[in-house]
């Protein structure tokens, strides 16, 4: 999944902390390219938690791309905030 130029650190920071309580993980783990995979969460644990963000940040993800990394899950929010509070 492509980086955002203008990812808020809040949103960034918002899904670390969200990664942090759901997965019980030290947030020193959770560096933004840190493979999810290596953080033992694996596809149908991070479809799930992208349904925790959809309801954390109010947000409807259209479809449910593979995400990799910390990231990607940031980005996905990201793109995803920016479409709705803006549509087309």
């Amino acid at each position: 999944m492509a980086k955002c130029d203008a990812l808020p650190v809040d949103t960034l920071s918002e899904v670390q902390t969200m990664l942090s309580s759901t997965f019980e993980l030290p947030m020193e783990r959770l560096q933004p390219e840190q493979s999810l995979e290596e953080l033992g969460i694996d596809s149908l644990a991070a479809i799930e938690f992208i349904f925790e963000v959809e309801d954390r940040f109010s947000i409807t993800v259209a479809e449910r791309p593979q995400v990799a990394t910390v990231n990607d899950i940031a980005v996905l929010v990201a793109a995803a905030m920016k479409t709705q509070a803006h549509p087309a």
